[in-house]
């Protein structure tokens, strides 16, 4: 499954949320990607889209995550 850049205009608040309803469509050993701007889990996002913390993407149950590729 491919998630590209859709949960970072959506409020932060609803984030871990979303997240979850997204992991719960991949496959029992399947594999998400997820294309997003990042930010440190202490820094404050400035404008839309709003760049997701590390602690969003790991908020999952349903999905380990791991950072790939950071520019």
């Amino acid at each position: 499954m491919l998630e590209i850049y859709t949960i970072q205009p959506l409020p932060i608040d609803m984030r871990e949320q979303v997240v979850d309803a997204i992991g719960d469509f991949v496959a029992e050993g399947g594999t998400l990607v997820v294309v997003t701007r990042g930010r440190g889990d202490d820094e404050e996002p400035d404008e839309l889209p709003w760049p997701m913390s590390c602690v969003t993407c790991h908020a999952s149950r349903a999905v380990d995550c791991r950072k790939l590729i950071s520019s």
